[in-house]
Order: structure tokens, then sequence, then C-alpha cells
């Protein structure tokens, strides 16, 4: 079990599968996206994450923005040492520090 420490972009508390291609997507039920930033293109997925994990700090990227917009639970300076495609995630982003729980 790996853990993982954030800021708190939006709040929420998701349990899911974690992706770290945004394409990825649609393979599951409850896709949680690890990226560093999101492409303009990569907005037609966001209707199906869960939540989202952006290792760049920084509460201006696009995808943070784009995260508060559409109200999805979400955390920016997260870093994952090996993030596993398809590794069980649970997000906690209920306070100013994300705690993700990679199983």
């Amino acid at each position: 079990m790996e853990e993982a420490e954030g800021l708190t972009n939006y709040p929420g508390t998701v349990k899911g599968t974690l992706i770290t291609n945004v394409e990825n997507a649609t393979r599951y039920p409850d896709p949680v996206l690890y990226c560093d930033n999101f492409l303009i293109d990569h907005v037609v997925y966001l209707d199906r994450l869960k939540a989202v994990l952006i290792r760049r700090k920084n509460f201006l990227c696009h995808a943070a923005i784009v995260c508060r917009e559409k109200k999805i639970p979400s955390a920016v300076g997260v870093e994952i040492r090996e993030p596993k495609e398809g590794a069980r995630v649970t997000v906690h982003a209920d306070t100013v520090k994300t705690r993700v729980v990679l199983e």
C-alpha cells in the first residue's frame, strides 16, 4: 500500500481505478486520472472521471481550473512514486491536504 499527499483543488472522497492516460477513462467504470496536466481535447473525457490527481503544484494550471469548474474532486502537487494503471485508489480530499491511498 502506498500513500501520497497533495493540496486539495476541489473537495470530495472517491474510490476508483487509477489511470495515467485520459483516453483509458472508458476502460474502467470509476477512473481516477493521474497526470501532469491535460490538453483541451481531453476535456471530453472529464464527465467519466471520478477524480483527478495533478502532479503540478499549481492551482492555475488548465487541469486544476477545469476540475473546479466541473466540480470534480481533485488535488495538485501529488507525487506517486510508481503509478500503476488499473490500481485501486482512494482519494480523501476533504481538507486542505488531500490523502491518496493506493492499494
